[in-house]
Formats: C-alpha cells, structure tokens, sequence
C-alpha cells in the first residue's frame, strides 16, 4: 500500500456487498441496491465473512459502514441476522445522484466522523466498481473478493481497479495489518528501502490479471503490481510507475530492481519449475530492448542462477504494428497483433516464463502464449512488471515547492541504482536547488491531499 498510506488508522467498510439475495434475480453487485425495497428486507442474508472482519479490526481500529441503501433498511437487515450495528455509524446515500456518480459522499462523511485524514483511511469493499470513489478521495483500498460467485468478467474489473490489495479470507486482513501480507512484488521491490524495506520470511502478494481468450483457455496474466500512467495524480508518488516510465529513456538505471522482479515473478508463478524465460519482442525498427538487458543481467545478480534459462531471443517480431493503446477494445488489441510474432527454435516440451514490462489489456500476452503454445511448449507462464490501472485520479495539489528557487520538486530517478528521489524541475541551470527523500514528499502530499468538491467530473457523460 505505497501510494495512498502512510499508516492504517481507520476504516470504512461498504455493507452492500455483504448482503445476499436468495430469492432474487442475481444481479452485478453494484445494481443490488436498485431492487431492494422493504418488502423484502427480511429475505436478504448476511454473509459471515463480515462478522470475521469486524472481529479483526473491532479492538485496534475505529469503522463506519457505507451503504446506498438507507441506514433504516440496513439496520432492519442486520437485526434479521443477529448483526449488531450502531446506527449512527452508518452513512448512506442521500438521493440516487450519490447512488451513482457522487457515491464518494457518504464515503467522505464517514472518514471526516472519525476526524480522520485520507491517508491514513482503508476502504474495504466487495463492490470493484465502487474502489474509483475511495481513489477519489485518496484512500487506501481493499477488495474483498468472492470468486466462487464471480464472473470472470467481475473478476477481471476489479484487478483492473487498482486496488491496494485483493483478498478472499478474512485472515489476509489480518496479515494486511500484522505486516505479513507488505504488498504487490514489483511495487514493493520498486520502493526506496525506508518505504519497503526487505524482511526475510515476509509473504510478497502478486496480483494476477485473468483476461478472456478463446485461443488460450485456462491461463493467466500474472502481474507484480499497478501502473499509474503520468496523467494519473497518483503517478508521481508511485516509485514503480515512476521508474516504468523513466526506464524507457534511461533502462540502465533500473537493471537491478527490475532483474529481480523477473527473476521472483517466474519463480512465484511456476513454483520455481520453468525451462526457460523470455520476453515480449521490440518491433523490428524499435530502439532498444530492455527487457532483454533486465532478463540477461539476472545472471549477474544471482551467481547460483543457471544461465541457460535465459532465452530472449526465441521470439522474435516480425512485422510493425499499431501502438496497442490506440487500439482501442480488446479484439481491436487482439486483431492489431495477430500474426506479428514468431517462435525461433526447438520449444517442444518446455515450461516458458514470458514477461513484459507493462500490461492493459493482455492481448499482447495472450498472442504470444498462443504461438508458444501451439508451437509444442507443455506450459506457458505470462507475466507483466505491471497493469494499468483504468480508474485515474486526477484531482488532489501535488506539488512540492523547492525552497532554493521555488521551482517544483518532481520525482527522479539516481544515474546509478535508479533510486527515486524528489529533485527541483530546474536543476539543470546548475544553481544550488532542494531535493527530499522520496517517502518525506510522499507524506507531505498525503497529508496534504484535500477532498474534491461536489460537483459532476468533467469527463462524466451523465444522461437525463
């Protein structure tokens, strides 16, 4: 949880997403609220799980509950299953405009009950559609997770939410909060040492994207953490993107943080049983290939690694092709790389780790796990560095001040290890300039973050 908080203080549960309905038509978790009047309150069940996670942070923590039903139905429902609840600890939406697009009210009302800054404030949440609304107000997030019930496209939403961490027990709460559960593997080994620091024995969680294909059925895109793309407010406190986005011009910098990445991501997924890793080709006319200089420097970090896994070059791409990003759609990504990538060499019978750098959508992955596949692999590991993460946030003062020149301090990355830092937008005029530790900046912006007004984002088409 590098991006939002600095320590956990309190939390805000949404309830909704405890309920169920037996008798009711299944609907998409974030629609439930829509059916639900009194005459059937009596028919709606608890989930137990909520009881469990009460019991983990009752004693150590304040919470409030949210819910776009009304504080009335939710404490008829939770007396109908023997839940206590205080009431004054639930906040509800007003009217169906919060419902909707301005959810993020009742969600600040019960942070600013318990005098509580964002930063220091978890969002926890079975509704992915709602995270956007805690990322809003900068908070940390937790999606709690029933993939027993759950659509592939649900499920598939929510890791492409962002979320800080996506659990499915109660006890991953508790490792959450004992400091055994320390957060996604990229972004932790992507963090300065004071913000990540390494304890042996401490479980690295990696978030892992399931994309839809009919091509290739039962696999998954393993992914070591979020990327928050520079329009993001969230970009510039976030050490991984920082150091994705400066590795394009300068990859250099980052060969170590990101050779370990790779080398922990393969052996997670695999359980440490792959022939052989490899990586998503450039285009024949693109400068450069860091991801082969990260895989081939992994030798050098790890002097037991046994070299001969390193197989960079048995893909190779053999056509140009539109950047995926203007693409658009899925099968608009699928169709844009089909037939742009060959396998070189005999992989028949061969377990293969492929990587890449940054993921969206997964098309790209899944088009190379296919010709692996078909080409004879027995199995194929995708693995990104990365997913983007779709829900942006864009409001928020970020900016730190330099007190030499006034300039303003943004994120840098060290000429050597590729450390990140905060240095002055003018210290190339050589004068003397101001620089800060990269968690001092990101505290100062945290506790600095102020809540957005009410009042409809610009980029919200809202029909009447």
């Amino acid at each position: 949880m590098f991006v939002e908080v600095n320590e956990i203080k309190c939390f805000i549960l949404n309830i909704d997403g405890f309920f169920r309905y037996p008798e009711l038509p299944k609907l998409p978790r974030d629609k439930v609220w829509s059916v639900v009047d009194d005459d059937v309150l009596d028919k709606i069940e608890l989930l137990p799980e909520l009881t469990k996670l009460i019991d983990i942070i009752k004693n150590k923590y304040p919470f409030r509950f949210v819910s776009k039903l009304s504080r009335k139905q939710i404490v008829t429902i939770c007396s109908n299953n023997s839940f206590p609840i205080n009431p004054d600890h639930i906040f509800t939406a007003d009217d169906e405009f919060e419902k909707g697009i301005l959810f993020f009210e009742p969600i600040k009302r019960a942070r600013d009950d318990m005098n509580m800054l964002s930063c220091y404030s978890i969002y926890i949440t079975t509704v992915g559609d709602t995270v956007n609304k805690a990322f809003m107000l900068h908070m940390g997030s937790i999606v709690f997770m029933y993939s027993s019930d759950m659509s592939l496209e649900e499920e598939k939403n929510i890791y492409k939410t962002g979320a800080d961490f996506i659990i499915d027990n109660p006890e991953d709460l508790k490792m959450i909060l004992d400091n055994e559960f320390i957060g996604h593997l990229s972004e932790v080994e992507a963090c300065p040492d004071d913000m990540a620091p390494y304890t042996p024995g401490k479980k690295r969680y990696i978030q892992f994207l399931e994309v839809p294909n009919e091509d290739v059925p039962d696999n998954k895109i393993f992914v070591g953490g979020r990327y928050f793309p520079w329009e993001d407010s969230r970009h510039n406190k976030h050490p991984l993107s920082v150091r994705l986005t400066n590795s394009k011009r300068c990859p250099e910098r980052h060969l170590e943080v990101f050779s370990h990445i790779l080398k922990y991501s393969a052996e997670r997924v695999s359980d440490g049983k792959y022939d052989l890793i490899t990586r998503v080709p450039p285009k024949p006319l693109q400068a450069g290939d860091r991801l082969k200089m990260y895989l081939e420097r992994i030798p050098a970090e790890f002097s037991k690694f046994d070299k001969s896994k390193i197989a960079p070059d048995i893909l190779r791409c053999i056509r140009d092709y539109a950047p995926q990003k203007e693409a658009g759609s899925y099968d608009n990504r699928k169709r844009n790389v089909e037939g742009a990538f060959e396998v070189v060499g005999d992989v028949s019978g061969k377990t293969i780790v492929v990587v890449d750098d940054v993921t969206t959508s997964g098309a790209t992955l899944y088009e190379i796990t296919r010709i692996l596949l078909e080409a004879g692999c027995k199995k194929v590991y995708p693995v990104a560095l990365a997913l983007t993460v779709t829900e942006k946030v864009t409001n928020g003062d970020f900016k730190l001040r330099c007190d030499k020149c006034n300039g303003q301090l943004v994120p840098r990355c060290g000429k050597t290890k590729g450390y990140v830092f905060w240095g002055c937008e003018n210290i190339k005029d050589k004068k003397e300039h101001s620089m800060m530790k990269f968690s001092e900046g990101v505290k100062v912006l945290n506790e600095r973050t102020s809540p957005p007004a009410r009042d409809i984002p610009e980029d919200i088409d809202i029909p009447f």
